[in-house]
């Protein structure tokens, strides 16, 4: 059965569209980038438009198993997508070259305490939970990169398509495959992972072209946020989040491998990494979950996770980082 648009924005969509002048979008920086259609005038519009010329199409080589396309959903102020290792604000340069130094020794303590834990999921798991990669995200789901797109405070939002080739080499990379993907289950995600030598700006034209990715502009009603927002808290929700915790735990042994951390830097890490609750061990049977409202793609997941404990919060490991100041 065809979703209706109504459907992912709980209103009448507006489907006219914003055709007159130059197909060209312009961030609150002043920064001008080529767009690939017309500005749309509403979200519901601009997913219309997704939904026929991306999300419904087949995998030209792999139909019913693998998105044709996977899409990022964004605000409209920023002038570039780069990983989040590239857009560390408010520290000093030594932070944030230690704050790289401890990504790197996270990821490869994960791969080296996990066989089943490749570098690019370990990365993922960083991404995910706080802490700076080289990953840019996004999902097998159309709509839930219009949820992101229009969950923050701006009126205009963005969505890059990004044609899917599958390959363990990447650079477009699945993140959801691994037990630990709790939250990248629920986002379908998928993400470009960037050599360390190449961080490169997806909104750059030599990019998209490669790429051969297409980026598109909208306006978002006053209904049409309040909907993406109500949806994204459900995507992002920390409580019932069993792999929260683990990214304070490996901080804090990196810090009581090698040195106390600045007082910047600590704060900074305090702030981006989620407090999570404790998670005791379970089992949950084998289950097939659906990437979302658009995609075709289908994530089959035997997850061995964890069940909360009510009430635990990880003040220990909180209080252990604390301690390097």
């Amino acid at each position: 059965m065809r979703l209706r648009i109504s459907d992912l924005l709980g209103s009448p969509a507006r489907i006219r569209l914003e055709l007159a002048g130059a197909a060209t979008g312009r961030d609150n920086e002043g920064v001008e980038f080529r767009l690939d259609h017309a500005r749309f005038e509403s979200l519901g519009a601009a997913a219309e438009y997704a939904l026929g010329e991306h999300a419904e199409k087949e995998h030209p080589v792999y139909p019913g198993e693998q998105p044709a396309f996977v899409f990022r959903g964004e605000c409209g102020k920023f002038p570039a997508t780069k990983p989040s290792i590239a857009r560390v604000s408010g520290l000093s340069r030594a932070d944030a070259l230690t704050l790289e130094k401890i990504s790197d020794w996270v990821v490869a303590r994960l791969h080296q305490e996990r066989e089943d834990l490749t570098w690019p999921q370990a990365s993922a798991q960083l991404q995910h939970y706080g802490m700076p990669s080289r990953i840019v995200d996004f999902t097998g789901d159309a709509g839930q990169a219009f949820v992101f797109a229009g969950n923050g405070d701006s009126d205009v939002g963005r969505l890059a398509a990004l044609p899917y080739v599958p390959s363990e080499k990447g650079p477009i990379i699945a993140l959801f495959d691994h037990p630990w993907a709790e939250r990248a289950q629920r986002q379908a995600a998928f993400g470009v992972l960037m050599d360390p030598v190449e961080i490169y700006d997806l909104k750059a034209d030599s990019v998209r072209d490669r790429f051969n990715m297409r980026w598109y502009e909208f306006a978002i009603l006053p209904e049409e946020r309040e909907w993406c927002q109500q949806r994204a808290r459900g995507l992002l929700q920390e409580s019932n989040d069993a792999s929260g915790g683990f990214l304070r735990y490996y901080i804090t042994l990196y810090v009581e491998e090698f040195k106390k951390l600045s007082p910047p830097l600590t704060e900074w890490l305090l702030k981006q990494i989620v407090i999570a609750p404790y998670c005791a061990a379970g089992r949950q049977p084998r289950r097939e979950r659906s990437c979302g409202l658009f995609s075709r793609c289908r994530m089959p997941v035997d997850r061995q996770s964890a069940t909360i404990r009510p009430g635990i919060r990880d003040r220990v490991l909180a209080s252990v980082l604390v301690r390097s100041l």
